[in-house]
C-alpha cells in the first residue's frame, strides 16, 4: 500500500524534473551583422537582455550567443558609425533555425541615441531585400533562410526561382533571355571555370542547395565585377563556416513514364561506369602516338594493332529502366575555441544515376512544294548518366580577420545508345545503325581566400584560385547498315565515309587566377563614402588532341553481312582479306594547345550625396591575350 502511495507523487516529481531541466536546457543562437549594403559589420557589439557577457562580430559580422530555451530575449546591437538596433522576441528551441541576420543603419547625425527596434522575423526576412535596395548594381537573389524553406536540392533548381533567371536542360542559367554564353559564374568570388570544355557555360546542378549561403544575380555592370558577361553575373557563397554544427541526408526517387520498367539496351559498360569513370575504353597502347607513324608500319603490325581494339564493346546488353536514383550527405561543424577564434568546415556528397528512353524522328526535305525527304528516321535512345560530386570548405576566423579553404569536385558520366532505323530515299537504301557516344567530364575548383579589417575602416580581401576542367569522349562508335530500299536482300556494313568509324577525344584545361580589393570608408560631411581599388589576373592552358579511325574495305565481303556484335571480332582484322584501320578521315590538324591571359583593374568610388542620392561611378581597364597553335598530328 505504502508503495502505491509513493508511486504517483514520485513520478511526478520526475516529470517537473525533466520538465525543467528541457526548458532551462542552454541553445546557441549564430547571427550576422550587416550594414544596407550587404557588408558585415565587423566589431558590433551585441547586448542580450539579462545576460552579463558581451559578444563581438567578427571580420564577417557573425556572432554567437547561448541562450536557455522557453525564453524570450531581447538583443541590442551597437557599433561606431551606425544606429543602434534592438531586436525584440529572440527565442531559440531544439528543432529551429536558431540564426538570425541583423542590418544596421547608418548614423546620419549626432541627434542623440537613436534605437531602432525590430522583431526576429522581420530581421531574417529583410536582409536580402536591402541587400538588393542597396546593392550598387541591379540584381536578384535569395538567401540561406529562404532557400532553407524549398524542396530544390541543387543550385539550378533555386536559381529557377530568382527573378529574371531560367533554367535550360536543368542546369544552364539563362539571364533575360540571353543563353549562358552571355552569363558568367562566380563561386566564393572566383571565376568558374567552364563546366562544358567546348562552349562558355556551367553546369548548376553540380552544387547543393544545403551548401549555399546565398545567391546573387548582378544585372548591370559595375567598374568591380568582371566584364565577362552581358546578361547576368551569377555569384555563389557557399557555406564555409556553419551557423551551427549540422548532418543532412537526403534520397530522392524520379521517374519517366516512357521510360521506368521498360526495357534499356546499351553496349556493355564497364566496372566502374557507375561511378562515372571510365575503365574500358581507351586507345590500346600498342597504337603509336602519332597516325603518321602508324601509316608507316607494315600491313601485319597495323593488323596487330587493330586486333588490339576491344572488340567486346559492340554486344548489346539488355537492362531494366529503373527510378532516377539521387544521394546526398552534408556535415557541417565549428569549433569555437576559448581565445575567440573559430574554425569551420562542411563537407558535402551528391550522387545521382538514371536511365531514359526517348524516341526522337529525323527528317529533311528539300525547299518547295510535295518534296520528298531526303532521308526518314527514328532513333531510339538509350540514355544512361551518373554525377557524381563533392565539396569541402574549411575555414577559421578571429577577430577582423578570416581566412577560408574551398574545394569543389564534380564527375559527369553520359552513355547514350542510339537504335536508328529509316530510309535514305537519296541513297535508296533501307538503313540501320549503331552508336555508342560517350562523354566524361571532370571539374574541379579551388580557392584559397582571406579578408582582413583594418581600424574599422579599410577592408583588404585577397583570393587565389585553380581550376581543372577535363572532357574525354573515349571510344564514340558509328556503325552504319544499309540495303536497297524494299528488297530482301541482307543488310551490309556501309563503311564509306563517317558511316563507320571510331573516335576519340580528350580536352584539359587548367585555370589560375588571383584577385584583390582594397576598400576604405571615410565621410565627407555627415554622408558616408567609399573608394574601391582592386584588381584580377586569370591563365588559362588549354590541350586538345582527337583521333578517328575508319575501316577499309575487306577482300572477304561476306563479312559486311556479320552482325554488329561479330563484324568487328579481332580474327577479322588479322586474316589477310580481313579489314584494316585506317586513318584516311584524320583531320591533320586535330590536335591544337592554347594559353589566354585576363588581368584587370579598377577604381570605383561610392558616395552618398544626400539621404536619398548615391552615385557609383569609376573606370575599369581588362587586357586579354591568347595564343593559340596548332600542330599537324602527323
Amino acid at each position: 500500500m505504502l508503495r502505491n502511495a509513493l508511486r504517483k507523487p514520485i513520478f511526478t516529481l520526475v516529470f517537473l524534473f525533466i520538465t525543467f531541466i528541457a526548458s532551462a536546457q542552454s541553445i546557441r543562437l549564430s547571427g550576422r551583422v550587416l550594414n544596407q549594403k550587404n557588408e558585415p559589420v565587423a566589431g558590433a557589439t551585441i547586448n542580450v537582455s539579462g545576460a552579463t557577457r558581451n559578444s563581438a562580430a567578427d571580420v564577417e559580422g557573425r556572432f554567437t550567443l547561448t541562450l536557455e530555451q522557453g525564453k524570450k530575449y531581447t538583443i541590442t546591437v551597437t557599433a561606431v558609425g551606425y544606429q543602434s538596433k534592438a531586436v525584440d522576441e529572440v527565442e531559440v528551441s531544439v528543432d529551429g533555425d536558431n540564426v538570425i541576420t541583423i542590418v544596421m543603419e547608418v548614423a546620419a547625425k549626432e541627434v542623440g541615441e537613436i534605437v531602432i527596434r525590430s522583431t526576429a522575423r522581420k530581421e531574417n526576412t529583410s536582409g536580402l531585400l536591402n541587400f538588393q535596395r542597396n546593392n550598387v548594381s541591379l540584381s536578384s537573389g535569395l538567401a540561406a533562410d529562404f532557400i532553407r524553406r524549398t524542396p530544390d536540392k541543387n543550385t539550378s533548381e533555386v536559381l529557377r526561382r530568382v527573378s529574371g533567371a531560367s533554367i535550360q536542360d536543368n542546369k544552364f542559367v539563362i539571364v533575360r533571355g540571353l543563353s549562358d554564353r552571355y552569363n558568367q559564374a562566380l563561386i566564393n568570388n572566383a571565376m568558374l571555370p567552364s563546366s562544358e570544355p567546348d562552349k562558355k557555360a556551367f553546369s548548376f546542378d553540380v552544387i547543393p542547395s544545403q551548401l549555399i549561403d546565398n545567391i546573387i544575380i548582378n544585372k548591370t555592370a559595375t567598374p568591380d565585377l568582371t566584364g565577362e558577361f552581358a546578361g547576368g553575373l551569377v555569384q555563389i557563397n557557399t557555406k564555409d563556416i556553419p551557423s551551427k554544427n549540422f548532418v543532412t541526408v537526403g534520397i530522392g526517387l524520379g521517374f519517366n513514364t516512357q521510360s521506368i520498367g521498360k526495357d534499356f539496351t546499351s553496349n556493355q559498360r564497364g566496372e566502374t561506369d557507375w561511378l562515372g569513370f571510365d575503365d574500358r575504353r581507351n586507345i590500346p597502347s600498342s597504337y603509336p602516338l602519332t597516325y603518321s607513324v602508324y601509316n608507316t608500319l607494315p600491313v601485319e603490325e597495323r593488323r596487330k594493332i587493330a586486333a588490339d581494339f576491344r572488340d567486346d564493346v559492340w554486344a548489346e546488353t539488355n537492362s531494366i529502366a529503373g527510378p532516377i536514383q539521387s544521394y546526398n550527405i552534408t556535415w557541417g561543424n565549428a569549433i569555437r575555441g576559448q581565445k575567440g577564434g573559430t574554425f569551420g568546415s562542411v563537407v558535402g556528397l551528391t550522387y545521382r544515376n538514371s536511365k531514359l528512353l526517348y524516341t526522337a524522328t529525323k527528317e529533311l526535305f528539300e525547299r518547295g512544294q510535295n518534296s520528298q525527304a531526303f532521308f526518314d528516321y527514328t532513333d531510339q535512345q538509350n540514355k544512361y548518366n551518373t554525377n557524381i560530386g563533392g565539396i569541402v570548405n574549411l575555414a577559421w576566423t578571429k577577430g577582423k580577420n578570416k581566412v577560408a579553404f574551398k574545394n569543389l569536385f564534380n564527375q559527369l558520366f553520359e552513355d547514350n545508345y542510339y537504335q536508328r532505323t529509316g530510309i535514305n530515299t537519296e541513297n535508296l537504301q533501307d538503313v540501320s545503325l549503331r552508336s555508342s557516344v560517350v562523354n566524361q567530364r571532370t571539374l574541379f575548383s579551388s580557392q584559397l581566400e582571406g579578408a582582413h579589417t583594418f581600424a574599422s575602416k579599410l577592408k583588404f580581401n585577397w583570393n587565389l584560385n585553380y581550376s581543372y576542367n577535363h572532357k574525354e569522349q573515349p571510344d564514340l562508335r558509328v556503325l552504319t547498315y544499309g540495303k536497297g530500299i524494299g528488297t530482301n536482300n541482307p543488310f551490309l556494313a556501309n563503311l564509306r565515309g563517317n558511316n563507320t568509324n571510331r573516335f576519340f577525344s580528350n580536352l584539359t584545361d587548367h585555370g589560375l587566377g588571383a584577385n584583390g580589393s582594397l576598400a576604405y570608408d571615410f565621410k565627407i560631411g555627415e554622408q558616408k563614402q567609399t573608394v574601391k581599388i582592386g584588381g584580377s589576373t586569370t591563365v588559362r592552358l588549354r590541350d586538345f588532341r582527337a583521333t578517328i579511325f575508319g575501316y577499309t574495305e575487306p577482300s572477304d565481303v561476306s563479312l559486311l553481312s556479320l552482325p554488329y556484335d561479330k563484324i568487328f571480332a579481332k580474327e577479322n582484322f588479322t586474316k589477310s582479306n580481313g579489314f584494316e584501320l585506317t586513318t584516311a578521315l584524320q583531320n591533320p590538324q586535330d590536335k591544337y594547345y592554347g594559353i589566354s591571359a585576363l588581368s584587370a583593374g579598377y577604381v570605383m568610388f561610392d558616395n552618398k550625396i544626400a539621404d536619398n542620392w548615391r552615385l557609383i561611378w569609376g573606370t575599369r581597364v581588362e587586357n586579354f591575350e591568347q595564343l593559340l597553335k596548332s600542330n599537324q598530328q602527323g
